[in-house]
């Protein structure tokens, strides 16, 4: 039962809490003395009131002006380890600057709380500026879940450290320090990887993912390319810190020469000599690290090449699974699957569609692909956990001519709008919701929502 935070002028460091309440969580509270909001805690003197509303809390005013409690929202409560604990109070950190949550992205972030009514609490969404290591607050703004239509249901105000931040925007380790010793583990999509072969690495360590992940290695010399041509004929450059296909090379080998085939190029560069290998690998490496991978002669779909997006997601029950899948096609002769690079957006479809256009398999042996797209992705997904808190990832698999899945990479700050290049609306807000289903969770709260999984 969610519930009121009000204020009593009539009380001082107390908290009065209906009779009820005692009914419904079936504890005994005369040990409790502390109430926790979000990272606050708080010793006080707690009462019970058997006149006052079952969906009611009074707070003196000066705790409420400590816990920071708005009076337009209702909370959850629960007992944990001796403590009355209010919330959830949930952080999207959306952005480096506050100028950048502008009005049209905070309606656009109004599809995280679709669901809010399963959620209560304070659901924040917030800039890297605005928190205040001294006070231990952050401004931002909190949604607000009865508003008249057409208005921006978020209000600016100063809040309390969440009890989880799900990052969308880059913390730099000494906040992600601080953060950490104030909330504890429970920063989602921290670390934010970009290496690509320490990635690889993670996912290597598990032998049943070896034969889904193509050759990887560092290219640190023109051996390196030689050797994995010689195995593969086809290899792909990539830099180790880059999205969506920034900096791809493909190599391949040919009967008269290894062609060289950059993006802004209109022509290969095709070398026939060690030493003009050496130069060109040199020329490649000079400003930033690169590893060559195998190539796969994956599927097509009118002359397009394509990569399949899952978007794995922890539940409200703390396991991965599979939100949805979308097939992102690339240009017509295109290197690969990006587009963004081109300055367009892709134009997705779902996984079925791309199946029924681009396969003849029976449907039996099309669901038994997508099973093990989603299972190789999952195991991708705990393999990560080994390194950090992982909620929300989006995995790049594609399939080759026979439709053996390999999985590419994994991305943590995937685009979120990948759904809807495919017009799928649903899986769109679905992902969007289930962000806040498994931070209340993580939070210590329960989600009264069946598991549809």
């Amino acid at each position: 039962m969610p519930y009121k935070m009000v204020i009593n002028n009539n009380l001082m460091g107390t908290v009065v809490l209906p009779y009820d309440f005692i009914i419904e969580k079936k504890e005994d509270l005369k040990d409790i003395t502390i109430i926790r909001v979000g990272a606050r805690r708080k010793t006080v003197h707690i009462m019970i009131d058997v006149g006052l509303k079952e969906n009611v809390i009074q707070f003196s005013p000066n705790l409420k002006d400590f816990f920071l409690l708005p009076d337009d929202v209702s909370f959850d409560v629960s007992i944990v380890n001796g403590e009355l604990h209010i919330g959830p109070v949930i952080g999207l950190l959306m952005a480096k600057n506050e100028s950048a949550l502008t009005k049209k992205r905070l309606q656009d972030y109004s599809t995280f709380a679709l669901k809010y009514d399963d959620i209560n609490g304070l659901v924040c969404v917030f800039s890297r500026d605005k928190i205040d290591t001294k006070q231990k607050t952050i401004t931002g703004y909190y949604f607000q879940p009865n508003v008249s239509p057409g208005e921006v249901p978020w209000k600016k105000a100063a809040f309390p450290y969440p009890d989880v931040i799900f990052q969308r925007s880059y913390i730099p380790y000494n906040l992600f320090k601080h953060l950490k010793s104030e909330i504890g583990e429970t920063i989602i999509n921290y670390p934010e990887l970009y290496h690509k072969r320490t990635m690889a690495q993670w996912l290597e360590k598990d032998p049943s993912l070896i034969n889904y992940l193509p050759e990887t290695k560092m290219l640190k010399s023109a051996k390196d390319l030689e050797e994995m041509l010689q195995k593969h004929q086809k290899v792909f450059l990539k830099p180790v810190a880059s999205c969506f296909g920034y900096g791809i090379i493909v190599v391949m080998r040919k009967e008269d020469g290894d062609h060289f085939c950059f993006r802004q190029e209109p022509e290969d560069r095709i070398i026939k000599e060690r030493d003009e290998m050496d130069v060109q690998v040199k020329a490649i490496t000079a400003e930033r690290e690169y590893i060559v991978q195998q190539g796969i002669n994956d599927i097509t779909y009118e002359g397009r090449k394509l990569d399949f997006r899952l978007i794995m997601q922890k539940n409200q029950s703390q396991q991965w699974a599979c939100t949805g899948i979308v097939a992102l096609p690339g240009l017509v002769g295109g290197m690969d699957s990006h587009m963004k690079i081109y300055g367009q957006h892709s134009e997705g479809m779902t996984f079925e569609d791309t199946m029924e256009k681009t396969s003849y398999l029976p449907s039996g042996e099309i669901e038994r692909t997508k099973s093990e797209m989603i299972e190789i992705s999952k195991k991708a997904c705990e393999l990560m956990d080994h390194h950090g808190l992982y909620g929300d990832l989006g995995v790049d698999v594609i399939l080759d001519q026979s439709y053996r899945p390999w999985l590419i990479e994994v991305n943590v700050r995937h685009t979120h709008e990948v759904p809807l290049y495919a017009g799928d609306r649903q899986m769109y807000e679905t992902m969007r919701t289930r962000i806040l289903e498994y931070s209340k969770s993580l939070a210590g709260f329960n989600y009264n929502m069946d598991d549809n999984i």
